[in-house]
């Protein structure tokens, strides 16, 4: 009787099995079916906490008139890279207080932070990305005696200045770029676009008080030099010139002005320049013109194009890397000390011999008397734009 009601069990069992078995063939999608029917996850949708929180402008404004900083303290600055907001403070406000806050209140929108910059406590550099209107913006919060260029009254007539530039920086991440870094903070940085170092370098330079311009790829006369594929060719239209500087910009975009690496051939060919320069004009930046030819037409479309520019007086480290040419160099700064003024001298960012010629050209011209300053202050003292 028990093995009777034991094979009734494995068969109910069994039937019990075929069944859902069947159930589960039915509910199953069948191979043919079509991709719409298969359920696929949607990402969720960013949306705004608030009205009142849905833009970053609008947490500036009411964070700075929280903080008792008048509005007219704040500049706005649309770029095509970047929404650009420039808040000068007077020396009473705490720099990092007014940065902390400000930070905080960006974030609890959900705005995530992309980097910052921390400049000798004077100034505070920070890049958001807005998830919901995809949209960057970068915020700079200074001190406001913490201009650009010379102060009415600071320029002396009787002082020769001297303005150095160092090319190429962007290959290299190591011990050299932070002593470069560390040398006279008012040594201009020159930032070739589209390295493997290039926002590294951009971004060293400026937390240690140096500015950065974008050193400028182009062709140059001998073929056998590759300026690299992200270069602008003289073959190029002026449109294509153009989107190329457009997105040196939008990579380095913490440089305030522009000059040229190689370059020869473009830097003598009047069309492109100017649609070169057209970009450095409409972002309110400097031009300098290295002078890699003797007919380049980069300095003369500048100022015609009313872009404050100058041209280099001296290179450092050509025709050789050598005590020689530093002694000549030397010489020649004594030179234009009595004939010109004032002196623009270009360098390179190679390797340490070049630093240490550096630092010794410096020692020199301040015992002349020299006054070292950025290229920003530079041009300033060139030909009045009119």
């Amino acid at each position: 009787m028990k093995r009777y009601i034991i094979i009734a069990i494995v068969l109910i069992i069994a039937l019990l099995s075929v069944f859902l078995l069947t159930q589960c063939g039915k509910n199953k999608k069948s191979d043919n079916l079509p991709d719409s029917d298969i359920f696929i996850p949607k990402r969720d949708k960013v949306e705004a906490k608030n009205e009142e929180q849905t833009t970053v402008e609008k947490v500036i404004i009411k964070t700075m008139d929280q903080l008792n900083i008048s509005l007219k303290s704040i500049n706005k600055l649309q770029k095509e890279e970047a929404i650009y907001f420039y808040i000068a403070i007077d020396n009473e406000k705490d720099l990092y207080f007014v940065d902390m806050v400000l930070s905080g209140q960006i974030e609890q929108i959900g705005v995530k932070e992309a980097y910052s910059i921390t400049d000798n406590n004077n100034k505070v550099i920070r890049e958001y990305f807005d998830d919901i209107h995809q949209q960057s913006y970068i915020i700079e919060i200074y001190y406001s005696h913490i201009l650009p260029g010379f102060k009415p009254g600071e320029r002396k007539i009787d002082v020769p200045y001297l303005a150095i530039i160092v090319d190429d920086f962007g290959n290299y991440d190591n011990e050299l770029l932070d002593e470069f870094a560390d040398s006279h903070p008012a040594i201009t940085f020159a930032v070739i676009p589209g390295l493997p170092h290039s926002k590294t370098a951009m971004n060293k330079a400026i937390n240690k008080g140096h500015e950065v311009i974008i050193h400028i790829p182009m062709e140059p006369l001998d073929p056998k030099i590759n300026p690299g594929s992200n270069a602008i060719f003289n073959k190029m239209t002026s449109a294509e010139a153009t989107a190329k500087m457009n997105a040196y910009f939008k990579e380095l975009p913490l440089a305030v002005g522009a000059n040229q690496h190689m370059g020869s051939r473009v830097s003598a060919n009047k069309t492109l320049m100017q649609a070169v320069l057209s970009v450095i004009k409409d972002k309110d930046m400097f031009f300098i013109d290295s002078k890699t030819i003797g007919n380049s037409v980069a300095y003369k479309t500048a100022v015609e194009m009313n872009i404050p520019s100058a041209e280099r007086d001296l290179f450092l480290d050509a025709p050789a890397n050598s005590d020689k040419v530093l002694e000549d160099r030397i010489n020649d700064l004594k030179k234009l000390k009595d004939t010109k003024g004032k002196v623009l001298v270009i360098t390179h960012c190679h390797d340490r011999a070049r630093l240490d010629r550096l630092n010794r050209f410096i020692i020199a011209a301040e015992e002349m008397g020299y006054e070292l300053i950025p290229a920003s202050k530079y041009v300033i003292m060139e030909p009045e734009i009119n």
